[in-house]
């Protein structure tokens, strides 16, 4: 397959084969692409910095209707995303474990259990101890997806570190169309990042940038050095920008599709470009050989893009675009009304607690502010009147209206159902003498919500631990593997099976801790009914009982392992006096036996000798009668063949005789006929 797009796959960056007019072009494409992406998310973007300002609770002066006026924001929004995210997280990592993998087909030696065993335990190590990062961005993540509504995280091959990674990304950061149904079939995904000078310097010198990249041109931006998510402009909760730094370079990371070969067909590629300057860092391919399909023509049919991106949905927006919606999003409108009329409330006890009012001209006070003690009495001229009250009037401004009070309560609790947060779940008690049944149907139908939205979660979690499976069976050091599990049957080919089913260990039907202890306490009644007893596994019904208390499965073996109980001090050494006992006895039991046994084989070889002396006694005779035989049968044959031969001579006589007699008989018969025939013929007559 002579395709021009295979000698691409033979170089790290592919740009130094291209022009520079154009990589010029190219980098105006990805500019251009990456506006207009921004733009169609505006709206999105808009929305979601408004709410993550009340999620922060991020106080602004107000001075209406009087300067430094109250401007409480009520924290709807920020509960609701604790809430779930203090849910999901217990679900997503359990007993140290993050990934589980199914097997398919029949395992009668247990090699395909074996096998998903190291590779769910090697995963999970790789997570949780060898990245710093994914636990910490896990919980990142649980918390700003219900807030903003979607999330991603980026899964790929670091070549500086030699190591696989799983990262977060701010969603501000990652620009996506939103008008494409979903990220595979994006044309365009830019992720923004801003790095320091030493990041393009280390990936230019290890050949992963273009040699001929000028760092002199690059412009700095303000911003945090080494943060790969933030908007120097940006005022939202990811904004880190700072004054100080003068060194951070805002870069565009985008996956594309570029017709470099010039067949009509655009591959997939990643190019890093340099924002301010439009330079371009680097292009990469995004397929490999076994990507590309082609026809009896040897040309592209289709390539397959390698996916670098997870993106992580809380609710599907009700447009049918890409981006989701977060509590953000739903709860900001309700969440600015309550904050108004919370703030209108303290505004009233405010006015109402003031005491403002008059003072009539003909009362005489000392000029200057009056200040009192407790029990002190001030005197002053209360006019032509003689009543103080007739010259002080104090303003009528009435209490906090309880309608107002009412109507937030209302709103509260909309907000409430919207985000499925109810006492039952956010661990607050209820009212007393409430049945189990009623608390236990409170929690279920306040995990209906989460139930969905987690379902999602687990899905993206998939897709995920997928892509890190891909990667360990592309670049994972097989001695690593081996030495982590200590394992001769330990091989990186594990992560070459692609008949695995890796998924994450959460569980998506999520339910709720009451829940579990409900399913502990139906297999304690079936535990106490005997009946039912006989016909269970004790020992699975234990570890399922313990399984549904969460806990962790290394405790779980020791409760279920039978502990022999060991004997008191004076039964151990009434057995060891009795085992010494025993020990003599059997010393001198095993003595005589010895004894016995030696006798017994003396006997024996006494008995061998008698027996040899026998045999060679027989062999004797045996051999003497056998001579004997021999000579006796010498005789008889000699005799048999005397015997032969004088009847053979009596044959021959008996046969001389016979001859002898024939030619007598013949010599007999020859005269005989002699003489009949002379007597036959006739005589003469004499005349």
């Amino acid at each position: 397959m002579a395709l021009k797009i295979l000698k691409f796959l033979e170089d790290s960056d592919i740009s130094h084969h291209l022009k520079e007019d154009e990589l010029k072009q190219i980098a105006e494409d990805c500019t251009l692409g990456y506006e207009i992406d921004k733009r169609s998310r505006s709206a999105w973007e808009s929305k979601m910095e408004e709410a993550l300002l009340f999620a922060k609770q991020i106080l602004t002066p107000k001075n209406f209707p009087w300067p430094d006026a109250s401007n409480v924001i009520f924290p709807v929004i920020t509960v609701a995303a604790v809430t779930f995210a203090s849910r999901v997280a217990v679900e997503v990592i359990q007993d140290s474990h993050i990934v589980k993998i199914g097997t398919h087909g029949k395992d009668p030696d247990g090699a395909k259990k074996a096998k998903a065993d190291r590779v769910v335990d090697h995963m999970s190590y790789q997570l949780l101890c060898q990245s710093d990062t994914w636990e910490v961005d896990l919980d990142r993540l649980l918390h700003i997806l219900p807030l903003v509504g979607v999330c991603y995280r980026k899964v790929y091959y670091d070549p500086i570190e030699g190591l696989p990674k799983s990262d977060f990304c701010n969603p501000k950061d990652i620009i996506v169309n939103h008008n494409v149904p979903s990220l595979k079939d994006a044309d365009r995904i830019t992720h923004r990042f801003y790095v320091n000078k030493n990041y393009v310097i280390e990936r230019i010198r290890a050949g992963h940038f273009n040699q001929d990249f000028d760092t002199d041109k690059l412009s700095p931006t303000a911003g945090t050095p080494g943060r790969m998510i933030t908007d120097p402009d940006d005022s939202s909760m990811y904004s880190y920008s700072s004054e100080k730094d003068s060194e951070t370079y805002e870069f565009l990371e985008q996956h594309c599709y570029l017709d470099l070969d010039d067949d009509g067909y655009k591959e997939p590629y990643i190019v890093i470009l340099h924002k301010e300057s439009g330079q371009i860092a680097g292009i990469y391919p995004r397929y490999d050989i076994n990507s590309i399909e082609v026809n009896e023509k040897e040309q592209v049919v289709r390539i397959k893009a390698d996916q670098y991106f997870v993106d992580f949905h809380f609710l599907p927006s009700p447009d049918g675009g890409f981006h989701s919606l977060g509590y953000g999003h739903l709860l900001y409108p309700l969440n600015k009304a309550i904050n108004t009329l919370l703030n209108q409330l303290i505004d009233s006890g405010t006015l109402s607690n003031s005491q403002s009012g008059v003072i009539g001209r003909q009362l005489k006070i000392k000029g200057g502010n009056l200040k009192m003690q407790m029990g002190e009495l001030v005197p002053v001229d209360a006019g032509t009147t003689g009543r103080v009250a007739d010259n002080v009037f104090l303003f009528p401004f009435k209490e906090p209206s309880p309608v107002l009070f009412q109507l937030l309560g209302l709103l509260i609790e909309s907000c409430k159902e919207i985000a499925s947060i109810n006492d039952v779940l956010t661990g607050q008690a209820q009212p007393q003498n409430s049945p189990a049944s009623t608390v236990f149907e409170l929690s279920s139908n306040g995990l209906k919500t989460f139930s969905n939205i987690f379902k999602r979660v687990t899905r993206s979690f998939k897709k995920e631990f997928q892509l890190l499976y891909n990667l360990n069976g592309k670049y994972l050091d097989p001695q690593e593997y081996i030495d982590y599990h200590d394992d001769p049957q330990a091989s990186v080919e594990d992560y070459r099976d692609y008949k695995m089913d890796i998924s994450p260990v959460a569980d998506p039907n999520m339910s709720a801790e009451s829940q579990r202890l409900a399913n502990s306490q139906a297999i304690s009644l079936l535990a106490q009914n005997p009946a039912i007893l006989q016909s269970l596994n004790i020992q699975e019904l234990v570890k399922e009982f313990f399984e549904s208390l969460r806990i962790p499965q290394e405790k779980i073996e020791k409760l279920t392992t039978p502990v022999q109980q060991g004997p008191s001090p004076e039964m151990m050494k009434l057995q060891l006096e009795q085992q010494k006992l025993q020990q003599s006895g059997q010393v001198d039991q095993l003595k005589a036996q010895n004894d016995a046994k030696q006798t017994e084989i003396e006997q024996l070889k006494a008995f061998i000798k008698s027996k040899e002396a026998e045999a060679k006694v027989k062999k004797m005779e045996a051999d003497a009668y056998s001579k004997m035989v021999d000579a006796q049968q010498n005789k008889e044959f000699k005799d048999r063949e005397l015997d032969i031969q004088e009847r053979s001579l009596d044959v021959q006589e008996k046969k001389i005789h016979a001859d002898l007699h024939n030619t007598r008989m013949k010599a007999n018969t020859d005269v005989h006929k002699e003489k009949i025939k002379a007597e036959s013929k006739p005589k003469k007559v004499n005349d």
